[in-house]
């Protein structure tokens, strides 16, 4: 696709592309029918564990998903603590949640260019590979068990706010779905938060490329968090002026099974390398980051993907009746990108919210924006993704970021586990 001169321009100052959307629409009639459901939770891979905590808490939840209400293949990794958030939450017993864990390594390193004899080495960090297939299946089950109602391949097309509810319309002629309240968990691409976002430009983005390959023989048994082998690229590079960093894990698929990504942290200028740039310089970099030949190894996926950050998160809802949760909402790490692992950690915090806002009808825009309050460490984490970003022209050192990342983790760990893992799992 190319653009305009008038369209770069708008891209880079971080212009609208035209007008504001009008997915949500505030009105100031009544709701022409009884309201059917307290909570319409709209988007399922991620919406289904707080759906079902409220359902199972004597509400009445429609979850409403695009696509087919089902994992993906690749795991989602996640350390036993988080997992056993779902076990506190009643949404599964101890054996359903072992039935869900494909494989458990430890420990796990973060490890950066130049200060390789000082790699932080610590453990049950990301270290669980759990199936998202066979874990969301079981909530399913438990949900529409309790009574919750689930609308699969069935897109929404818009909202209206009213002063006694808000109702979700479906495509085609299906009749609008009616509640108290409408929880967003559709992701960083929500077009309730692209709306409310609109003309804001990312004040960061991470761009990430990977493969789940067959064939790693060696130690496969330990993970990279994070992790360099390079310090910053020049500018007349393939990825100028970029850090590149590693994550790696072993996969629960196979004992020779291994993921790895590359990504890195970059500013939101359409000058920027492509996610297709950066996939064909994984497959020219990860044979020496694992220490294997491309020759040895049998890609099984490849992934691929970017992630929008912006300053002021977690996100506040402007609109009535309306929460961010989720990756919509921001509250992941904007280090880490763990929207399953944040939605385990946030879970009770919001079930208990939310059971209290519907009681004491409190579901305005400013009180629901103390739902997603600010978070210390949210925003340390995002000090940290500004430092590990770099910005074109300004005669960075290329071993800024290397040292400054080998300097903090260093006196975390000297600090201990209690200051480490919460950084690690913000």
């Amino acid at each position: 696709m190319s653009l305009s001169g008038y369209q770069l321009c708008a891209l880079q100052k971080g212009k609208p592309q035209g007008p504001c959307p009008d997915f949500v629409q505030e009105v100031h009639t009544p709701l022409n029918q009884a309201v059917q459901h307290d909570v319409i939770m709209c988007g399922g891979t991620l919406g289904i564990f707080l759906a079902c905590c409220l359902q199972l808490r004597g509400l009445r939840v429609a979850l409403v998903e695009r696509g087919p209400l089902q994992g993906r293949q690749q795991e989602w990794n996640i350390s036993r603590k988080e997992l056993q958030e779902l076990v506190h939450e009643e949404l599964l017993t101890s054996e359903e949640a072992n039935e869900c864990i494909s494989i458990e390594f430890n420990p796990v390193r973060a490890g950066f260019h130049g200060s390789h004899d000082h790699d932080v080495w610590t453990r049950d960090v990301l270290n669980l590979g759990v199936k998202p297939d066979k874990l969301i299946a079981k909530m399913r089950r438990k949900f529409e068990a309790a009574g919750g109602k689930v609308l699969e391949k069935t897109a929404a097309q818009g909202v209206r706010i009213h002063p006694d509810g808000v109702a979700l319309q479906l495509q085609h002629d299906q009749q609008d779905v009616t509640g108290r309240l409408l929880i967003d968990c559709m992701g960083n691409f929500s077009p309730i938060v692209r709306q409310a976002r609109w003309g804001q430009k990312p004040d960061g983005v991470c761009m990430v490329v990977g493969s789940c390959c067959r064939g790693f023989h060696g130690n496969n048994t330990t993970g990279d968090v994070i992790y360099t082998d390079s310090p910053i690229q020049p500018p007349d590079s393939v990825l100028p002026s970029l850090q590149c960093f590693w994550e790696a894990f072993p996969s629960g698929s196979g004992p020779t099974d291994r993921t790895t990504y590359m990504f890195t942290y970059i500013d939101a200028q359409p000058t920027r390398p492509s996610l297709l740039t950066m996939m064909e310089e994984y497959w020219k970099r990860m044979p020496a980051y694992q220490g294997i030949s491309l020759d040895q190894v049998e890609p099984l996926r490849i992934l691929f993907g970017w992630f929008p950050t912006y300053k002021d998160s977690p996100m506040k809802t402007p609109f009535d009746r309306v929460l961010q949760i989720g990756d919509a909402s921001g509250i992941q790490s904007p280090l880490s990108f763990g929207g399953f692992g944040a939605m385990a950690r946030h879970l009770s915090r919001l079930r208990r919210a939310v059971l209290e806002a519907l009681q004491a009808q409190a579901v305005d825009k400013k009180a629901l924006a103390t739902i997603n309050a600010y978070n210390p460490g949210l925003s340390a984490a995002w000090m940290f993704q500004r430092s590990m970003s770099v910005r074109p022209n300004r005669g960075t050192h290329p071993q800024f970021i290397n040292r400054l990342l080998g300097v903090n983790f260093k006196s975390m760990q000297l600090r201990g586990d209690w200051v480490l893992k919460p950084f690690l799992q913000v």
